[in-house]
């Protein structure tokens, strides 16, 4: 089981890190994005909150797995609630999530961040104290898992649309 703890560290970590880093290098963007759903006033100390805090995350989970993983699920936690006010207040704008150009918001970023929230947990979880020794074939293993995973989490975009009904043209 500790294991997937290793797995929910990597997966994580590669989530906020893409996530910070994708923002930072399309910053102008992201700051436009938000424009559409914080006061004007607000937008330059919110876009530098949610870098800083996923930046934090990232940094954060690979120390130790208790407080990096607390700070993803708080951060993912409060992502659902901006989103599900959005969502009620009928708010149409687009995720800047991992850089320019992302989907409109919708439930499937509620699910997407749903689906994080729960692997933070279960990494949480997870992380017994065991007397065991980790053996270096099941981190790599859970590590490359947790990269895979997170390849996919930061494509959740493109791959929902995959399956989802298509608008008429």
């Amino acid at each position: 089981m500790e294991y997937l703890t290793v797995a929910s560290q990597a997966l994580l970590t590669s989530v906020f890190g893409w996530a910070a880093v994708s923002k930072v290098r399309t910053f102008a963007s992201f700051r436009q994005s938000l424009r559409q759903m914080v006061p004007g006033r607000y937008v330059g100390v919110v876009a530098a909150a949610i870098v800083t805090a996923e930046s934090g995350c990232a940094l954060a989970v690979p120390v130790s797995a208790v407080v990096g993983l607390m700070a993803c699920l708080g951060v993912l936690i409060v992502f659902c609630l901006g989103i599900g006010v959005l969502l009620v207040r009928g708010v149409s704008a687009s995720c800047a999530c991992f850089g320019a150009g992302g989907a409109p918001l919708g439930r499937k970023h509620l699910v997407r961040n749903g689906l994080l929230a729960g692997i933070a947990l279960s990494g949480l979880v997870t992380n017994i104290d065991t007397a065991g020794e980790l053996q270096m074939a099941g981190v790599l293993t859970a590590v490359f898992a947790g990269l895979i995973g997170a390849a996919l989490l930061v494509s959740f975009d493109d791959l929902a649309e995959l399956f989802m009904p298509s608008t008429a043209r």
